[in-house]
């Protein structure tokens, strides 16, 4: 079987062509792919993605294809030059949008012709933007069999920065989905859920939930956590992971510190392990005076930030929205509980009362007091270490060969 991943971007830590753009999705696209070329050793697994100039690489059995300057310039067709121009004419974008949507568009032409000239059993599209509906419109004029994995969704979450033609694009591709009824996965009955609810349809056989995966390796101690920020060995960590933005919400946690006493606030810490880019939350924490609460990592690489999750004592996710939330399942790999609230849309794929604590009602009062709860429970690390099994890498492998296996298999 050949299978070609298109991604907008992929993330690898160190790597200066692959490490621009760093995110859960950027970490996920990379993993799903490259735990396929593992587990299927007789299929060839390609992945192409739209943003990174390079000249390709191996990753053990799983191959960066290609994508230079040449063979964008060899490629391009005129008329996906005119597509971005009209896009750009109705959307209010950036000039950082606005070329990056050109770039994308002069690169269309070597992705559909890395299609036809390598005959895939199948194309599995990571997420949708702009980029990916002309890929979607090749492979259905042409009859070739494809996938669409949406990594969560856009449209629903006002808190979300994208554009309303954005969110329509997210929408119409919804409605072809039920229309045309095309293949796609999602990372957690949630979304299904919403997509169902949206389309207004009772089930669906055409959305198969598959959930992330992780590797189920431990990595050994390089740094002391505790040292480089210095916390004391009274004081437990709580580590909330992902960049900080309007959806992950983690401007809630700050507010939420100040309905919790001193004499509790003293017992733990809580790190940020991400990029600001709201560009003021160091401020907000000088602002709202928690200083000895709180400590502002930044961007912690992939291959370090397993020492933090080793060395912690909670895991704690306030997003607005998440599709899966892939820190909840790393920090259960160690043995870490997780905090987080009830409506989020992995919970019911995710839960167990002995490995989460969850908060039902969205406000800083409830978020102070869920934390306070959770940080005076004894919790069992063993039994949570062993819960982690169940979401390894190898069980996501196998589901989306199979996934593939019943698409291309369909007609036949």
């Amino acid at each position: 079987m050949k299978v070609l991943h298109i991604s907008q971007y992929i993330s690898i830590a160190k790597d200066k062509k692959f490490s621009r753009n760093i995110s859960g999705y950027g970490y996920m696209v990379l993993d799903i792919a490259k735990s396929e070329s593992e587990y299927d050793f007789s299929s060839q697994i390609d992945l192409i993605t739209h943003n990174c100039i390079t000249i390709g690489k191996k990753m053990g059995n799983l191959a960066l294809l290609p994508r230079t300057w040449l063979d964008i310039i060899r490629n391009m067709r005129l008329k996906y030059i005119i597509q971005s121009l009209k896009i750009i004419l109705h959307t209010h974008y950036s000039l950082f949008w606005i070329l990056r949507i050109i770039f994308y568009y002069l690169g269309i032409g070597h992705i559909l012709s890395t299609i036809k000239n390598n005959a895939y059993d199948i194309v599995h599209l990571h997420g949708i933007c702009y980029s990916m509906v002309p890929v979607i419109q090749y492979c259905q004029k042409n009859k070739v069999k494809f996938t669409v994995t949406l990594h969560g969704l856009t449209s629903f979450d006002e808190s979300i920065n994208i554009t309303k033609q954005e969110k329509i694009l997210e929408r119409n591709f919804l409605q072809l989905v039920k229309k045309d009824n095309l293949n796609i996965t999602v990372v957690s009955s949630g979304v299904k859920k919403q997509i169902l609810a949206y389309l207004s349809l009772e089930e669906a056989d055409n959305i198969t939930v598959i959930l992330n995966g992780i590797y189920l390796t431990q990595y050994e101690n390089k740094i002391n956590v505790r040292n480089m920020y210095q916390i004391k060995l009274s004081e437990k960590i709580i580590l909330c992971v992902g960049n900080i933005n309007t959806r992950k919400n983690q401007m809630s946690l700050l507010y939420a510190l100040q309905y919790i006493s001193v004499s509790i606030k003293k017992d733990f810490k809580i790190l940020f392990l991400g990029d600001d880019n709201t560009g003021n939350f160091r401020k907000n924490i000088y602002d709202l005076d928690i200083r000895d609460n709180i400590v502002f990592c930044g961007n912690i690489p992939r291959d370090i930030i397993y020492e933090y999750y080793s060395q912690a004592d909670y895991t704690i996710l306030v997003s607005k929205d998440e599709g899966f939330g892939l820190s909840i399942i790393e920090g259960f790999l160690y043995g870490l509980p997780c905090i987080t609230f009830a409506d989020l849309e992995a919970i019911k794929n995710l839960y167990n009362p002995k490995v989460m604590h969850l908060i039902h009602e969205r406000t800083d009062k409830a978020l102070a007091d869920g934390i306070v709860q959770a940080v005076s429970k004894e919790w069992d690390k063993e039994f949570i270490k062993k819960y982690a099994c169940q979401f390894s890498i190898e069980t996501m492998a196998r589901e989306y060969i199979l996934h593939y296996k019943r698409i291309i298999h369909e007609e036949i």
